[in-house]
């Protein structure tokens, strides 16, 4: 998942789609720009990840490209060449 920061909606919702997501064995990588990384938009991305029991936030630092941030996740899997 790549956030652009524009994170809406009750944080129930997160929480039940991470939920979700964790009893369907969906494992939740999240590579995180922009408003997402303010205390709301953070609150609902760790929502999705069920606190980092089910994958995980990686933050794209300003002025880094995302081709870094997702390599920065240890997660070859999401490399493209």
């Amino acid at each position: 998942m790549l956030s652009d920061g524009r994170l809406g909606g009750p944080i129930e919702s997160y929480l039940e789609w991470g939920a979700q997501f964790q009893s369907e064995g969906i494992r939740v990588g999240i590579v995180a720009t922009g408003d997402s990384l303010d205390p709301d938009g953070r609150a609902r991305l760790d929502a999705l990840t069920a606190a980092g029991a089910n994958g995980g936030v990686v933050v794209a630092a300003a002025g880094e490209g995302l081709g870094a941030a997702f390599r920065t996740a240890g997660s070859p899997e999401w490399w493209i060449d």
